[in-house]
């Protein structure tokens, strides 16, 4: 039974409040990732700047992750203050909706030259600053929030149901909102500055609500050198990474091209609201992965999930601008990218037993911020492609109607270089043999405690 003077991540189930205060916060940075996804056609469309500038800019943003990544992980193994480890970061959440806001409010009367420097440094401050601290406390926090291992699974799996109905309702009502901006940068402000209000009270929740527990946990004693010597000898990271980095590739191509793709090959951007709807049978899905994880496995089920997105991107490819079979392939996607997407922890976990069993040394935050390291890189090489590939094409975001050659570029964008990365993600993935040394990983963990 529960005691409620036990602290709510000791005891042996967690009460309803936690799971939700803990949910918010990655409930809202979802939100503003997809938000991001429109950064390119805000860019082409509303500032009217090159498809191929604004790829070199959001590329270039990369160079920053590479360095803030790692230094935030290894700042929060080393981060010792009152309020925890971890906690302290959560306060990112705030600079985050700021820098967005300034993001779609880029002033339209600066030069060319000032557009993009605009467009870089505040896509840099959200992306490589805010977003890296956000990601990279994640299993730090976790692991000193709850105590019970099978408590963590489960409220990883909660945390993904509260954020795809989220993604839900944000899927549904961004589309219109967009179209209802059109061209207008006042319309794109007011949008942001929507989500931003509610984005700041929900996201800070899990920092008013959730206290870190003081666990009888070694601090990491490694400087950044070691750090970075440690992790490279970990190979299931880096296997498991490039799976990761393989998702958000295609999943940013996907989201990156679908405003396109609606706007122009299907003739209504707001007709897109009907995908996100489809999201609402992901939650039952998300419940059921623990589960399922235990019948079939960890790595089965993600392979399983590869399989599924491959099968749904051939079925959008073949229905072409059918409503029926768009809306079937955008779910059965949906439900395919649940367990790379949803039970991230559940890997990580995973990852950085291998790693404190190989090493000695257990790193956590720098173990997450390789996957966050990842997934920035992803979703900007996606917006650097559509921007490269379109401009290529001849896409001109000041005509009507397109090209041939750029609607097949849109058309690629959309179907048929996320199937092509995803099957890469499928052949990475029989390299991941972890789950069967587990078992006497943990053992040899276990006694040596």
């Amino acid at each position: 039974m529960n005691n409620t003077k036990i602290p709510a991540g000791a005891r042996e189930k967690l009460p309803f409040w936690f799971s939700a205060a803990w949910s918010g916060r990655g409930a809202v940075v979802i939100a503003c990732t997809s938000l991001f996804g429109y950064a390119t056609f805000y860019c082409t469309d509303v500032l009217k700047m090159n498809p191929a500038v604004i790829g070199i800019l959001l590329l270039s943003t990369k160079l920053l992750d590479g360095v803030t990544d790692l230094i935030v992980g290894f700042l929060i193994d080393k981060t010792n203050t009152k309020l925890g480890k971890a906690r302290p970061y959560e306060l990112a959440i705030i600079f985050l909706w700021i820098f967005s806001v300034m993001m779609f409010s880029t002033p339209t009367g600066l030069s060319a030259t000032g557009k993009a420097i605009w467009v870089f440094i505040m896509y840099s401050m959200v992306n490589s600053v805010c977003i890296t601290m956000l990601y990279g406390n994640e299993v730090a926090y976790l692991n000193r929030a709850v105590i019970k291992q099978e408590n963590k699974i489960k409220l990883t799996a909660t945390s993904g149901i509260y954020t795809i109905l989220l993604s839900v309702v944000i899927s549904m009502i961004v589309p219109q909102a967009v179209k209802a901006a059109g061209v207008n940068p006042r319309g794109w402000t007011l949008i942001v500055v929507g989500m931003a209000v509610p984005g700041i009270i929900i996201g800070m929740m899990r920092f008013f609500f959730v206290k870190e527990i003081n666990v009888d946990t070694e601090p990491v004693k490694l400087d950044l050198k070691e750090g970075i010597s440690v992790m490279s000898r970990n190979k299931y990271i880096w296997i498991f990474a490039a799976m990761y980095f393989c998702y958000h590739l295609a999943n940013n191509f996907i989201m990156s091209a679908q405003t396109y793709y609606f706007q122009y090959a299907v003739g209504d951007i707001g007709i897109s609201s009907l995908i996100g709807m489809g999201m609402i049978f992901v939650p039952f899905l998300i419940a059921a992965m623990p589960k399922l994880m235990t019948i079939w496995g960890t790595i089965k089920t993600l392979r399983i999930g590869f399989l599924v997105m491959i099968a749904a991107l051939v079925i959008r490819m073949i229905g072409g601008t059918n409503i029926i079979t768009l809306i079937f392939g955008s779910v059965l996607f949906m439900a395919g990218y649940v367990p790379i997407a949803f039970m991230l922890n559940a890997y990580l976990f995973e990852c950085i037993d291998y790693g404190q069993w190989k090493t000695g040394k257990r790193v956590e935050a720098m173990a997450n911020s390789i996957t966050s390291f990842v997934a920035k890189i992803g979703s900007a090489l996606a917006s650097a492609g559509i921007g490269f590939l379109m401009g290529i094409a001849g896409y001109d975001g000041a005509a009507a109607e397109q090209s041939s050659s750029a609607m097949m570029s849109i058309f690629a964008a959309y179907n048929v270089i996320p199937m092509l990365v995803i099957f890469i993600a499928f052949i990475i993935s029989l390299r991941y043999d972890l789950e069967k040394k587990l078992p006497q990983i943990r053992s040899e963990l276990a006694e040596k405690q």
